[in-house]
């Protein structure tokens, strides 16, 4: 699944606006506490285009604290 995500990010002409759900379900996938600073990346993406998708401000709020 994440292989599939990932080439989704690849698209030419495709910007974040329309990757919503792929960023944000890369994200949930590397929340694990080894692959947090990655979750965060993806989670800041999705909050910078839409504040209010889904849980993103919780879930961001989680791993940031979990990184420091």
């Amino acid at each position: 699944m994440q292989r599939i995500l990932q080439r989704a990010l690849n698209e030419s002409g495709i910007g974040d606006e329309q990757l919503l759900g792929v960023l944000y379900l890369l994200a949930y996938i590397h929340e694990s506490p080894a692959k947090h600073a990655e979750a965060k990346t993806y989670y800041e993406r999705v909050f910078a285009v839409d504040i209010q998708f889904r849980d993103v401000g919780d879930r961001l709020n989680a791993v940031d604290k979990a990184t420091k």
